[in-house]
């Protein structure tokens, strides 16, 4: 896992609402990525793939929190940091997966 190169991409990347991540929200992101690792293992053998991203985020989703999903959003915003692209919401993955 690549993290400070992980919390350089957070420092410029903005949010959804165009503002930066601030320094609180960018160690949190970091803690969570932390214990996903403690949860999942490697996290860049939980990216190497679509369906090794899509496996990691059904772990997680049974112990996260279900209004927030913090654990989920770590994983997501490292895939996005090494692909540059969202990796799909879970329903839309199952869909597509399902037409293949």
């Amino acid at each position: 896992m690549d993290l400070v190169n992980f919390q350089n991409w957070l420092m410029t990347k903005k949010r959804k609402d165009g503002n930066p991540y601030r320094s609180p929200a960018i160690a949190t992101r970091i803690r969570d990525l932390k214990i996903d690792e403690k949860m999942l293992g490697d996290i860049d053998e939980c990216v190497k793939s679509e369906e090794a991203m899509y496996k990691a985020l059904l772990v997680l989703r049974k112990s996260d929190n279900l209004t927030h999903a913090p654990l989920q959003t770590a994983l997501r915003r490292y895939w996005e940091f090494k692909y540059g692209s969202d990796f799909p919401k879970l329903c839309d993955y199952e869909r597509a997966r399902a037409q293949k």
